[in-house]
């Protein structure tokens, strides 16, 4: 019996492939359990379509990602936080709000395609003023890439 995978099946296949199981393991266990569903005509042309939409908005997000590393290559985020006499800083940037401020720019700068979920910085709370650098990864998985910003804590 032909089936369409709806997640991945360890042995069986990737979620989307249309595989030939045994009529019991689709019966059974496949469908049942929501992991595959009967491999119609129309099923399959549609899963056809979802895969080639999942693939183009994979083609569109890796050529934002190659556009936001350069955009924020050469940029610096700017942060103000109130200090006392001496030097000391009342509050810290967390790495929120420092994803938050790169989604903001690129969202003005490129109308970016990326989302808050597709931008992470692994940074501890900066409490210091001046300048330091962070790593930011832009995108996911294998076509996700890793830079450094710059922030400046005034």
């Amino acid at each position: 019996m032909k089936v369409i995978l709806l997640q991945n099946v360890q042995g069986t296949g990737s979620k989307g492939a249309v595989v030939n199981v045994s009529d019991g393991h689709a019966r059974n266990f496949l469908i049942p359990k929501g992991l595959a569903r009967p491999a119609t005509e129309g099923a399959v042309q549609r899963a056809q379509q979802k895969k080639e939409r999942e693939e183009r908005v994979l083609i569109q997000k890796k050529e934002a990602v190659k556009s936001a590393i350069g955009a924020i290559s050469g940029h610096e985020f700017i942060f103000q936080v109130k200090t006392g006499d001496k030097g000391e800083v009342f509050s810290s940037i967390h790495d929120t709000d420092i994803r938050d401020a790169v989604c903001e720019y690129l969202s003005k700068e490129l109308g970016s395609v990326l989302e808050k979920n597709d931008i992470s910085v692994s940074t501890k709370p900066i409490k210091e003023l001046g300048t330091h650098e962070v790593e930011v990864k832009i995108g996911k998985g294998e076509w996700g890439k890793k830079i450094k910003a710059k922030v400046n804590i005034e």
